[in-house]
């Protein structure tokens, strides 16, 4: 089984991508060459904090909720997460299968909660474990912090130090293993519209640039820059002051914007009057400690939230894009390392160990019927390759 490490902050929208990859990798075009399910099992943990019952999102229930919103009609701003928390990590499974055989094999994408990655906090050792076992690392960047955010705001949002800190504990086995290390934008789909693709992967380069350096440092990470369009047509709007209307009589709490003294935008884009028993307080669970990138820690600051709109003049239409690009590249890593560490007559047993029944023939076919239909983009569409290994 191949293991997947998805890393980033809060509700950046990690498990948002992963049912858009793998809505896209089920019904998109790629299937003709490679068959794909999604072969996940349904848990459930306990939150370590709190000690509730979480359970674990489905990738399809996902997907359904991006639908929701698409599907909403209006133009108005909206927030399109509003839960709390999630302190648990989990594991999506991606069973893929050459079309025609019972030949398979298994991608494992953990999706930790943004709390994993608090460099120091109370899952850091329990990270580093699973890092040391991982080939695949996939950075997620929530794009409107990135992009429209102060410095503060984006380093904070992106936990860039914390990244940076975790991706130094890739270079196991004395460097002799290659890693896979890529860079996803996400919730970019402003950018793609305006044309301004380009200024997100520069921006993304600047921001993670030491941890960048570093990763080409070891000579033995493949680093690359995969911009996505999670849902479409839900386009980030603008950032705005976290509050909380909170309702003295019901206790009920909502997310919300401020309008004005006497007027909020609710979560759901509703414009609501203050009423007598509501009080409208700062967004508290919105507060984090600012880690600069040399680790100095600075005042508390008050992360905005993103508001997002649908397309005017149009009907919004559920088209993620390039979501499939992420499994694609990763598997083409796969197939290069085994090649090299695969001399002689041994490729069958370590394909087997590593790509479970499928051969290194069957997977050559079908990489090579990828790349002539244009399935497999490298250089363009703001895809971008900075360091190979092979």
């Amino acid at each position: 089984m191949l293991k997947v490490l998805m890393m980033g902050g809060r509700r950046c929208g990690k498990t948002s991508a992963l049912a858009s990859l793998f809505d896209q990798m089920i019904h998109g075009a790629t299937n003709k060459y490679l068959t794909v399910c999604d072969d996940t099992t349904v848990e459930t943990k306990v939150d370590p904090i709190t000690h509730e019952i979480e359970n674990k999102d489905s990738l399809s229930n996902k997907k359904l909720e991006l639908l929701h919103f698409i599907e909403k009609g209006g133009c108005d701003t909206f927030l399109v997460d509003a839960a709390g928390p999630n302190r648990n990590f989990w594991d999506y499974k991606l069973r893929i299968q050459i079309p025609g055989t019972s030949k398979s094999a298994t991608l494992q994408f953990r999706d930790s909660a943004g709390e994993f990655f608090d460099a120091g906090g109370m899952h850091h050792n329990e990270v580093v474990d699973f890092i040391k076992n991982c080939d695949v690392f996939v950075v997620a960047v929530d794009t409107p912090y990135l992009m429209a955010g102060s410095q503060a705001e984006n380093e904070a949002a992106n936990i860039v130090n914390s990244i940076q800190t975790f991706l130094t504990q890739i270079d196991n086995d004395e460097g002799r293993k290659e890693k896979q290390v890529i860079f996803v934008p996400i919730k970019c789909e402003k950018w793609i519209q305006e044309g301004k693709i380009d200024e997100v992967v520069q921006k993304v380069e600047k921001t993670y640039d030491a941890t960048i350096r570093h990763l080409k440092a070891t000579k033995k990470t493949e680093i690359s820059i995969i911009p996505i369009q999670t849902a479409g047509d839900i386009i980030f709007s603008e950032l705005r002051k976290a509050y909380i209307l909170y309702n003295k009589q019901t206790k009920k709490k909502i997310k919300c914007a401020k309008e004005s003294e006497r007027m909020v935008i609710l979560n759901n884009g509703e414009h609501h009057k203050i009423g007598p028993s509501e009080v409208v307080n700062e967004d508290m669970e919105s507060t984090f400690v600012y880690l600069d990138l040399k680790g100095n820690e600075h005042p508390s600051i008050l992360r905005p939230v993103a508001w997002y709109h649908l397309p005017i003049g149009r009907k919004a239409q559920y088209t993620p894009y390039n979501c499939e690009q992420l499994p694609l590249h990763i598997i083409r890593f796969m197939f290069y390392k085994m090649q090299k560490h695969a001399p002689g007559g041994i490729w069958g047993k370590l394909g087997s160990l590593i790509f479970g029944t499928i051969t290194k023939e069957d997977l050559q076919e079908a990489l090579t019927g990828l790349s002539r239909a244009g399935l497999i983009k490298d250089d363009k569409e703001g895809i971008k390759t900075l360091e190979r290994c092979f």
